[in-house]
């Protein structure tokens, strides 16, 4: 049970990032479902449920320690290019999202207490530099405080009561599915070489089964709270952080210990990250130190030219997968009210001029 409870404050701390804390993950992916956001936060969930259990089942059948087997295993492939490019992919995004939420720390730190920016995320570097010497071991103590506190701080939003009901009521479900399965997807790049981690802290099926149980209940029961307390914020509102503009409702001292959360928050989101990164670089523990410790320094560095710049010109390929999307988006709903004007127009028996 030990272990099952150091498992799964890790898998928490990985998937309730920044993002997740602050709200704007849920504003942005749920939000606009109105009511059915709440079936998409259970279908989010079990997803997190299965992909963890089956991650832990397939890494320790296969006795796999490292992503790059993993990758191998997953994809079949003997074609090293093929791997090459996946493996970079995903160690470029692990890199980046670290770049990213030392970044961000840096804002809040800005934006919050007026402390110049590269003060924010050298505090940030300089923590997560010194956890990742303490390798799997570090990043388990950090989780066994930062989780339980999230849990606490956003439990509290239960007794903030929002009245206007402001999402949009979207009447496409296939879109909130969609929406959920990309969720689920960009958050389990950074969860599944954390898992592979975690490998020796799990031996058995009853423990995966239990990581995986636990793993469903807290992560809807965070979700469904977040989703509750911003759902009176109207749509035509555009707030960076939607969970603190809540807090701040309840009072100025909880807006302050919502604040710490969203820290802890960025904190271990950014320790997966780097921790993933380590394990895909290189096997070697000197390498690995050399690269984290540069790649912690090119995080200061970079801090300096703004949290949102960052996030503009270290994430176009998310632009681009979004007007992808939007274009896939389109050509379906297109098909969904041709089929409902073709379902309609033959129960009035008109299908011939529709065909």
């Amino acid at each position: 049970m030990k272990n099952v409870l150091k498992v799964v404050f890790v898998i928490i701390g990985t998937i309730v990032g920044a993002g997740f804390a602050t709200g704007q993950e849920i504003y942005l992916f749920f939000g606009k479902f109105g009511l059915k956001g709440r079936l998409l936060l259970v279908l989010s969930s079990l997803l997190f449920g299965v992909i963890i259990y089956k991650t832990l089942s397939i890494i320790d059948k296969n006795d796999i320690y490292n992503y790059q087997d993993f990758i191998k295993i997953i994809f079949k492939t003997k074609n090293q290019i093929a791997y090459n490019i996946i493996n970079f992919i995903v160690t470029a995004f692990l890199g980046i999202s670290f770049v990213i939420m030392c970044a961000g720390m840096g804002a809040y730190f800005y934006q919050e207490f007026q402390i110049n920016s590269i003060i924010g995320s050298s505090i940030m570097s300089i923590v997560a530099l010194a956890i990742f010497i303490n390798k799997t071991k570090g990043m388990i103590k950090l989780n066994s405080i930062a989780i339980p506190f999230l849990i606490f701080v956003i439990g509290i939003l239960i007794f903030v009561k929002t009245d206007n009901k402001g999402f949009v009521q979207n009447t496409y479900l296939i879109q909130g599915i969609y929406s959920t399965i990309i969720y689920v997807s960009y958050n389990s790049i950074v969860l599944i070489p954390v898992l592979i981690s975690l490998r020796k802290y799990i031996n058995r099926k009853e423990q995966r089964i239990a990581i995986a149980l636990s793993c469903i209940i807290i992560i809807l029961f965070l979700k469904l709270i977040i989703w509750n307390s911003i759902i009176g914020i109207p749509s035509n509102i555009k707030i960076e952080i939607p969970v603190l503009y809540i807090a701040r409702m309840k009072s100025s001292f909880f807006a302050l210990l919502y604040g710490i959360a969203i820290i802890f928050a960025m904190l271990t989101s950014a320790i997966s990250a780097g921790a993933g990164f380590m394990s895909n670089i290189s096997s070697n523990e000197k390498t690995q130190f050399v690269l984290i410790s540069m790649l912690c320094l090119t995080a200061i560095f970079l801090s300096n030219i703004g949290f949102s710049k960052l996030l503009e010109s270290l994430y176009p390929i998310f632009g681009v997968l979004r007007d992808i999307t939007n274009v896939f988006y389109s050509f379906i709903l297109k098909k969904i009210r041709f089929i409902d004007k073709l379902y309609k127009a033959n129960k009035k028996g008109e299908s011939h001029g529709l065909l």
